[in-house]
């Protein structure tokens, strides 16, 4: 039920060569960056019970290339990070999201993106009759995507303590805001199937009266591309917290606790003042180029739980490239370390 990674490096840099290759709905394949993957013909067709995300493993992209007398390779209701395609126009994505470093694709019908109430009480997220483009009315919508913004309101719930279930897909939107719903105490739980990540695209806003039940298994990716807010109510994040976007800035509105660890891969984390708790920070630039990555500490408090790997680095930046090209910002006036073991 987790992501599938296609993360095998060969000399060669053809990672493999596939007649057809099938993705399923509402989930995440990642590919190694720097590497070519031949295929004759790539079966992805998200619905509206939800998208397919194609991604690379890091800012520098991983390639599909067409196999030779293909002309033509169509997918539908996709999101493509960071996978480039070859030839040009001959991968076709339709009514698909291009969320940065998809070159040679072919984008048509590219959706804008809406706001999405969910409406009428207990439910899965990938059940399209709770989604709606008007709060507290069933007016029909899809499946949130990495453009929709997500709000669960005074018209969310037609009961106290009702439950949003995960239900069987990973979770994907732009700003998701729990604002209004306060009085229906509802619950945020994992539902019958267990999904491995939550995506945001935009700002995450939790409130005072959510009860969130996520597995230990479940990570939180922030792929912003411009200033987000992340205000989490008390809320410890169950497992890796990853913030990853070209251009993503990701300011906290309150303290950021996790049971696992940090890593900052591209953009900037700024606490604002307010404590965070991880296992371990890590930082690191591992493509040709420079990926600009920060952490603004100022006048916060840094707790560090664990260790990040066998060699006990519980703080890890590469600060810059093999050419000394900068690449890492750190902040930290006023600012306190504390390490526990």
């Amino acid at each position: 039920n987790g992501n599938t990674y296609f993360r095998k490096k060969n000399v060669s840099e053809i990672s493999f060569v596939a007649e057809s290759i099938q993705l399923a709905v509402g989930k995440t394949y990642v590919f190694e960056s720097s590497q070519t993957f031949v295929f004759g013909n790539v079966i992805a067709n998200g619905a509206c019970e939800g998208t397919i995300d194609i991604t690379g493993s890091r800012a520098d992209a991983a390639i599909f290339k067409a196999k030779a007398g293909v002309t033509n390779i169509t997918v539908n209701s996709v999101n493509i990070l960071n996978v480039n395609a070859d030839p040009v126009d001959t991968f076709v994505a339709k009514a698909s999201i291009n969320l940065g470093g998809a070159d040679g694709w072919k984008f048509e019908d590219e959706p804008a993106g809406t706001n999405l109430y969910w409406v009428d009480g207990t439910g899965n997220w990938d059940d399209p009759n709770h989604w709606s483009t008007v709060s507290g009315i069933k007016s029909g919508g899809c499946v949130p995507t990495a453009k929709d913004n997500v709000f669960f309101d005074d018209g969310s719930f037609t009961d106290t303590e009702q439950t949003v279930y995960t239900g069987a897909s990973d979770i994907r939107c732009r700003t998701m805001d729990w604002t209004g719903s306060e009085a229906a105490r509802p619950n945020f739980e994992m539902g019958a199937t267990d999904i491995s990540g939550v995506y945001i695209y935009g700002s995450l806003i939790f409130n005072s009266a959510v009860d969130i039940n996520l597995s230990a298994v479940v990570n939180f990716y922030f792929r912003a591309t411009e200033l987000q807010e992340i205000n989490t109510f008390g809320y410890v994040f169950p497992n890796i917290v990853e913030f990853d976007g070209n251009g993503g800035e990701w300011k906290l509105r309150d303290d950021m606790l996790m049971e696992g660890d940090c890593f900052i891969r591209y953009g900037k984390l700024i606490t604002n003042g307010f404590d965070l708790e991880c296992k371990s920070i890590t930082s690191t630039d591992p493509t040709e180029g420079v990926n600009s990555r920060g952490l603004d500490i100022q006048n916060s408090s840094v707790t560090i739980t664990g260790k990040e790997d066998v060699l006990g680095r519980s703080i890890y930046f590469n600060l810059a490239d093999a050419y000394l090209d900068l690449g890492f910002e750190f902040l930290s006036a006023n600012s306190t370390i504390t390490f526990y073991r």
